[in-house]
């Protein structure tokens, strides 16, 4: 039996949102945008924290506010930049026992997320894992700042419809937590919410009888679904 686990990185592996930390906490800090980008970039968090804004249409303004952040950089750059980043401090405490136990089962693990691909791919290579992610695009190893796929909501579940192809006996796991995550959690066999906020998300979990968890309970409970 091929078995795949598909898990949402900010809030589920992440304990933040990458792709606000990456542009406030260091290209903003280090000075490596436009102040027309400072802009946008405050005002979307704002707008988010407020709740002003649906969290998908703030990650869709996210990632093409990413486009323009990286349009005009090289590939190699933004790839250092991740080094520099990165804080492995701000992933849970459960999650590298919960990839081990994943591991150990014989699990593909793939972080699916609609943060941007530089930010995703790095942190899934610290991680040991695979990845999908929004991407951006690129001509002759630079960014041209144009969004070529946003991955959210629908499309989280196309990557599940993906890897079922070929495959006749198949597991798949699915970890999210937040309204982009719905799609991808209604069409695996096992659905895992961690530690919901939003309305549509924990109603939905309950209609169709997902596993609800905390940053304490995920691990037992995975391995009451796995390890039978």
């Amino acid at each position: 039996m091929r078995k795949i686990a598909l898990i949402d990185l900010d809030k589920t592996l992440y304990n933040g949102y990458t792709l606000i930390d990456f542009i406030l906490n260091y290209v903003i800090p280090n000075n490596l945008t436009s102040k027309k980008n400072v802009e946008a970039a405050k005002k979307l968090v704002n707008e988010f924290t407020n709740q002003t804004i649906s969290y998908n249409d703030a990650t869709a303004q996210g990632v093409a506010l990413a486009g323009e952040i990286l349009k005009g950089r090289t590939v190699a750059e933004v790839k250092e930049w991740q080094f520099h980043f990165f804080n492995i401090e701000k992933i849970f405490p459960f999650a590298p026992q919960l990839l081990e136990k994943l591991k150990k089962n014989s699990f593909e693990i793939y972080i699916v997320s609609a943060t941007v691909e530089p930010v995703v791919s790095h942190i899934a290579n610290e991680l040991g894992v695979q990845s999908f992610s929004s991407q951006i695009e690129t001509k002759d190893g630079i960014y041209t700042g144009k969004v070529l796929k946003l991955l959210n909501e629908e499309a989280k579940a196309e990557i599940v419809k993906q890897l079922e192809i070929g495959t006749i006996d198949l597991l798949s796991l699915g970890f999210g937590d937040s309204s982009g995550d719905l799609d991808l959690l209604k069409v695996v066999d096992h659905a895992f919410v961690l530690e919901p906020k939003e309305s549509e998300v924990i109603k939905t979990a309950e209609k169709n009888q997902w596993h609800v968890v905390t940053r304490d309970t995920i691990l037992p409970t995975v391995s009451a679904i796995i390890e039978t």
